[in-house]
């Protein structure tokens, strides 16, 4: 019960600190694409970013069977089943680039961020531009570039 009690003000000053973090974050990766340019370094603030994100929250992360993806470029397809899931998949699969709903890249500093990490912006009622982000992502994945995406597109019941 008493660890319960203590959740609270932790889950409340996380709620409090996660955009204020997140806006750090996002202007770094801007700061580190338009001057380091580096894969490797931008997936580095992304492991920072998530890894911080899931304990500010108290998320333990358990991961099992890495050695079973394939190497190169290929589509993880996952159920989108908590608001934790983009965090601890991008903190602990790998490289990996998300399909995201176009209504976050709008959100000051963060959209820009976004787009500088190579995340898709997938315009979910509009299926023929969902294709066509699809299509141009092609190219990506034969470059060896890995994506997580939601088919069902968002937080499942």
């Amino acid at each position: 019960m008493f660890l319960k009690l203590l959740s609270y003000p932790r889950s409340l000053l996380a709620v409090i600190l996660l955009p204020i973090f997140t806006a750090f974050v996002s202007a770094l990766m801007i700061i580190a694409n338009l001057t380091v340019n580096n894969r490797w370094f931008e997936d580095q603030i992304v492991y920072f970013w998530t890894k911080n994100v899931c304990r500010m929250f108290g998320v333990k992360v358990v991961v099992k069977g890495l050695e079973t993806l394939p190497p190169g470029g290929f589509i993880f397809v996952f159920n989108h089943t908590s608001f934790f899931d983009i965090f601890a998949m991008a903190g602990w699969l790998g490289s990996f680039r998300f399909g995201a709903k176009i209504e976050l890249f709008k959100i000051p500093i963060f959209g820009a961020g976004m787009r500088r990490a190579g995340i898709l912006p997938i315009a979910r009622e509009r299926r023929e531009e969902v294709f066509k982000v699809y299509k141009a992502a092609e190219s990506r994945i034969a470059k060896g570039e890995r994506f997580a995406l939601a088919p069902e597109g968002t937080r499942q019941e």
